[in-house]
């Protein structure tokens, strides 16, 4: 199997304006991305034909290139050029199965983007409880905590400050201009896959 990016992905974050991120940002954010998944694919293709230390520090680079890839995969899916605003059912599965709201959800993600330094916004469902959590990983590769990932947002200085778009300072309003351009449709469909038992995987 290899893995890809697929063109549909490519131009909806290309071919069009996103008020709040410049086209010269998302143009390298999704190079980025590009170069985790041609990464990813020499790796699974190298590790089985070496061994000893150098397989060690492969398998190592695994961790971090496939989560790179799969990190940044989720964070562009589930943006669309001028948002696609949460359903009623999504507000009831949040307040009658998770046992939150769609406000406290957003008002997480937004709190949790002025951590000190860089890493991840990850939204974690409970399969057991279906509780969510808002949290934050340093680095890709650190492992996801108690569930399966739902939402994503890339704290990393390349999501924002890529052509001046954003100072440090400026977290706030670059992860409100990335909210604005949620389909959250696409969220939905993670969510339910949990609720069903299944894995929440690329679309």
């Amino acid at each position: 199997m290899t893995y890809t990016v697929k063109p549909e992905l490519i131009a909806n974050v290309l071919e069009n304006e996103y008020a709040g991120l410049p086209n010269e940002l998302l143009t390298a954010h999704i190079g980025l991305l590009k170069g985790y998944c041609k990464n990813l694919n020499g790796l699974l293709t190298e590790i089985p034909t070496i061994s000893g230390q150098h397989l060690a520090d492969r398998r190592r680079r695994l961790g971090f290139e496939s989560r790179g890839y799969f990190n940044h995969l989720y964070y562009f899916e589930q943006l669309k050029v001028d948002g696609v605003a949460p359903t009623d059912d999504f507000k009831r599965m949040l307040e009658e199965q998770a046992e939150t709201s769609f406000d406290k959800l957003i008002a997480d993600v937004t709190t949790a983007g002025t951590t000190r330094g860089v890493g991840w916004i990850v939204v974690v469902m409970c399969p057991v409880t279906h509780k969510l959590s808002t949290v934050w990983v340093s680095s890709h590769e650190d492992a996801i905590p108690h569930g399966e990932a739902i939402f994503f947002v890339d704290m990393w200085e390349h999501a924002y400050l890529i052509s001046g778009a954003y100072a440090p300072s400026e977290k706030g309003a670059y992860i409100q201009a990335y909210l604005n351009h949620v389909d959250w449709t696409v969220v939905q469909k993670r969510m339910e896959d949990v609720l069903a038992g299944r894995k929440v995987v690329p679309m």
